[in-house]
């Protein structure tokens, strides 16, 4: 996969578009519950599914306050010399089940 790309941050950055979609298309039809029974605990940690050696974490956190929308946090796991570094993206999840994505808002 490494020789698709210029940069290790291009890399990252496709690995965490990879991830998105992945989670986007397993898991954005959960509903709003399964979100909410999410959060506080451990987050979701799955294989990438173009590079085994890296890992996807999935969290729900609320996005502004309790029993209001809650966002879904998507990363992937990189280490680095310095640490551990956590490129993410995010979806939102509204309490009727609409889906908000970066590049598609939901309808109001």
């Amino acid at each position: 996969m490494s020789d698709r790309f210029e940069t290790p941050k291009a890399r990252r950055a496709a690995l965490l578009d990879e991830a998105f979609a992945h989670v986007l298309s397993t898991h954005g039809t959960r509903k709003y519950t399964y979100w909410r029974d999410l959060i506080g605990k451990d987050p979701l940690v799955f294989p990438h599914p173009g590079d085994s050696k890296v890992e996807i974490e999935v969290s729900a956190i609320w996005d502004s306050h309790p029993e209001g929308v809650i966002r879904v946090l998507v990363s992937i796991l990189h280490s680095t010399r310095f640490g551990i570094s956590l490129p993410t993206k995010s979806f939102l999840i509204h309490s009727d089940d609409r889906v908000d994505t970066p590049s598609q808002p939901s309808s109001a």
